[in-house]
């Protein structure tokens, strides 16, 4: 999810226009407008701005998610076996099939025509491709990741928050540089005091 549509929800939450809120907070139109047209993302200090005023952690600000949430999509990444229920579901059947069709308007002799049958069969194993590929890279990334590999990570970050849309090295930046922040504040609070 893209910086600006967690701001704008965040705006609609507490029944304000994204502008209303920039107004309270010194951020120029201008400045909001990048953030939907360009899908660009604030500074660190804007962030840990607006994180303050709608009482949410810059994380989720930026992400859309808790870190309890990126962390699962971590350790679902890492898991090292495929649930066997998943693994048996790769064939799609023709009920499926034609509620599918159905949903979609496709006319019902189309819908129940072997070739069509094909063509969705071919691209739900195509899907399911795609997705045990993008299982793959994320479990070597998050290796690579938990070793120190700055590239990886930033790669993780782009697999796992992309949302259908290419992040930004800055955003990429941002991210690293949030969690790292957190990470860090997390580490101060579980270490006891040396007095």
């Amino acid at each position: 999810m893209a910086f600006y549509d967690n701001y704008e929800r965040l705006c609609r939450s507490i029944n304000k226009t994204p502008t209303e809120v920039g107004r309270e907070n010194d951020i120029q139109q201008g400045t909001i407008s990048m953030w939907k047209k360009r899908g660009s993302t604030p500074s660190a200090t804007t962030v840990s701005k607006l994180a303050k005023y709608f009482h949410v952690s810059e994380f989720f600000l930026l992400t859309g998610q808790t870190e309890q949430e990126f962390n699962n999509k971590v350790d679902a990444a890492s898991n090292k076996e495929l649930d066997d229920e998943a693994a048996s579901e790769t064939e799609i059947t023709d009920d499926q099939i034609l509620k599918i069709a159905l949903q979609d308007g496709i006319p019902l002799e189309v819908a129940q025509s072997e070739p069509y049958k094909k063509r969705v069969r071919e691209e739900h194993a195509r899907f399911n491709a795609d997705q045990e590929q993008i299982l793959a890279e994320a479990k070597g990334l998050l290796a690579l990741s938990q070793r120190g590999d700055m590239g990886a990570r930033r790669n993780l970050f782009r697999l796992l928050f992309g949302a259908g849309r290419e992040l930004s090295d800055d955003e990429i930046d941002d991210m690293i540089a949030m969690f790292n922040a957190k990470v860090e504040r997390n580490k101060k609070k579980d270490t006891p005091d040396n007095d």
